[in-house]
């Protein structure tokens, strides 16, 4: 590892916040492929969950283009761009906040905040979440939810049922401290640096290959 001060949560926490949607969902893409890479090295024990128990399950409600109304609260949709966020609206049919969100192509991605959500949107929820262990979280779910792709109607239900692999503590519960705590990590050391790659990459024409 090389010098220098090592950057505290809260200087982090302002240079995150100060960066566009693209570098966060470049950030974040990129700290959930290292994260990917870096879980079979936690020395911790794992249990296994179905989602349907772990998780409140809900899936989104369809709100056609022509009847959104302009506004701010955020409208997810399966899309694989910009974390499947397609509209800002002011006449959800619902509202939920804090929140996992699986789509129909086997995407998954927190949301921080209020949102909304189509009908191809399944939507997890859980007391203990925050954007750090979500992100561990998610990781994990993305392994499992490519075998669902387009499979709309049928999809909430079917991964309800699926069972994904997480730590666990003592009590035999999901260790949502230790995957924050990784996560965060990783996010503090890393940060700074895919900063400055995605940046190089915009400036020499988005080229990444």
């Amino acid at each position: 590892m090389g010098g220098g001060v090592k950057p505290t949560c809260s200087s982090f926490t302002h240079s995150f916040s100060s960066l566009t949607q693209e570098e966060r969902i470049f950030i974040q893409g990129a700290i959930m492929q290292i994260a990917q890479n870096l879980m079979k090295s936690l020395k911790c024990e794992w249990g296994q969950f179905k989602i349907g128990e772990l998780f409140s399950v809900k899936r989104g409600k369809r709100l056609i283009k022509n009847d959104r109304k302009r506004g701010s609260i955020p409208y997810y949709s399966a899309s694989n761009a910009n974390n499947g966020l397609t509209d800002s609206i002011s006449n959800p049919l619902f509202i939920e906040q804090d929140k996992i969100i699986v789509s129909t192509f086997g995407d998954a991605y927190f949301v921080a905040g209020k949102f909304t959500a189509s009908d191809e949107i399944t939507i997890l929820g859980h007391t203990d979440l925050n954007k750090y262990n979500a992100l561990f979280i998610v990781s994990v779910i993305k392994k499992c939810t490519l075998k669902f792709q387009f499979d709309c109607k049928a999809f909430s239900g079917k991964l309800k049922q699926e069972t994904i692999f997480l730590p666990i503590n003592s009590k035999k519960e999901p260790d949502f401290a230790l995957m924050q705590n990784f996560i965060q990590n990783l996010t503090q050391e890393h940060t700074q640096k895919l900063i400055s790659y995605y940046r190089f990459l915009q400036t020499n024409g988005g080229g990444g290959g």
